[in-house]
């Protein structure tokens, strides 16, 4: 559960201002989370790769680390053409995410 009033302060926003940035982050992602999804069987490395390079940058610029480094699993072994579970870890980052939507305020 992200903690959006210690980011604020972290960040040195406002907490409405976190929580509007965490509600973009999380509508974008979802779209770039289709996108992964159907990429998987596809087969489609490239897609793969650009759409958790969005996410992985994005959450990097919120300190959403352990969503930053789920999407940098699937750019760098998409990029690598690397053995990789896709759908575990595209998983694993839906699972992280979808928990943003109850964001904590202390």
């Amino acid at each position: 559960m992200l903690n959006v009033e210690a980011l604020a302060q972290e960040m040195g926003f406002e907490v409405e201002d976190v929580m509007m940035l965490v509600t973009m982050f999380v509508e974008s992602a979802q779209t770039s989370l289709e996108a992964i999804f159907e990429a998987i069987p596809a087969g489609d490395l490239d897609t793969l790769a650009q759409e958790a390079h969005s996410i992985k940058g994005s959450a990097a610029n919120l300190q959403l680390e352990a969503i930053s480094k789920l999407a940098l699993i699937i750019e760098s072994a998409a990029k690598n053409n690397l053995e990789c579970d896709y759908q575990k870890v595209a998983t694993a980052l839906k699972t992280k995410i979808d928990a943003l939507n109850e964001p904590a305020i202390s």
